[in-house]
């Protein structure tokens, strides 16, 4: 890992600052925002190179590991959620956007903070169909076991997308990796992409936190200033969640780059996600998807966070 690590979270903050500022041209953030998808996908290529496919097995052997995520992300993360809402709102609508964020696993930038702090990226990667096809499965039980029956469909969109985004930067890096691996101008490929890779990882992370909050920084401003106890809401659940998984790390008697993988397979959101599904589901409740646009400010900062945290028990 690069020696200058401790300087990623400076380069993130200037871009998540710059973004910000840009969210007051609305033809540039109009501009802007066709760019996230490619970047995420450039970024995702990126991270399954590190990806090695012969230990995709060996580490979806991991049951134990497994259990655990499964646990934390679709048993007590959906109390929890459940629980903070109750507490805080009486609201129905401001709780059921809570969930509807709080209940989804990341199956993206989970990846990208576990490698750039040193995790396991076979495990993480292992778990990642588990998490995608359960909280597809999941997420209208709870909603309906929480709430009570409401309008809730799921449109073929909504897991065909998601698939797509994930599957062809998959693909794409199986194809370098295979495809072109057995041609000679590769090698001096291979050789400068492993002298920079963690360089191109920053940029590609910069640029898409800049891009992200250039085109809702408005938004997110407005939401909090009306809703500031929902932001509240969204940390308590990292304030919990995050030494929970840590302690459950070391009952488990894990090493620190499987700690780092249960760390962030447990608490990264899939907003996004959540994102697509209030807008698309929950037409009659435009609030639900004001609120959920807290997601995107909240992921990178509470995700560098944890990445700094953590390399604090590196070398316990």
């Amino acid at each position: 890992m690069n020696k200058n690590i401790y300087l990623r979270p400076a380069f993130i903050v200037a871009a998540l600052v710059l973004g910000f500022f840009c969210s007051r041209f609305p033809e540039l953030s109009a501009f802007l925002s066709d760019f996230e998808e490619p970047l995420f996908m450039l970024l995702l290529v990126l991270i399954f190179l590190e990806f090695d496919p012969s230990q995709f097995g060996k580490a979806a052997k991991n049951v134990r590991f497994i259990l655990t995520v499964l646990i934390l992300n679709f048993i007590l993360t959906p109390a929890l959620s459940y629980i903070i809402g109750l507490f805080f709102f009486k609201d129905l609508t401001v709780r059921i956007a809570l969930t509807l964020l709080l209940v989804m696993p990341c199956t993206d930038w989970y990846l990208v903070f576990t490698e750039m702090t040193g995790g396991n990226i076979d495990l993480s990667t292992a778990v990642l169909p588990y998490n995608l096809a359960l909280q597809f499965f999941l997420l209208p039980v709870y909603l309906i076991f929480f709430y009570g029956y409401s309008n809730l469909s799921i449109d073929g969109e909504l897991i065909i997308e998601p698939l797509i985004e994930i599957g062809i930067p998959f693909l794409i890096s199986l194809f370098l990796r295979f495809g072109l691996g057995r041609l000679k101008i590769f090698d001096r490929v291979k050789t400068f992409y492993h002298a920079t890779h963690e360089n191109l990882e920053l940029i590609l992370i910069c640029l898409i936190a800049f891009v992200i909050f250039a085109t809702q920084g408005n938004g997110l401003i407005t939401v909090l200033l009306d809703y500031p106890m929902f932001l509240f809401a969204v940390l308590l659940f990292y304030v919990i969640m995050f030494p929970l998984s840590i302690l459950l790390a070391k009952k488990e008697k894990y090493d620190y780059p499987d700690m780092v993988s249960l760390v962030f397979t447990s608490t990264a959101r899939n907003t996004p996600l959540s994102l697509s599904i209030a807008a698309l589901v929950f037409t009659s409740r435009p609030l639900i998807a004001s609120l959920l646009l807290i997601g995107p400010l909240t992921e990178l900062p509470l995700s560098l966070a944890e990445s700094l945290l953590l390399r604090r028990f590196k070398d316990v």
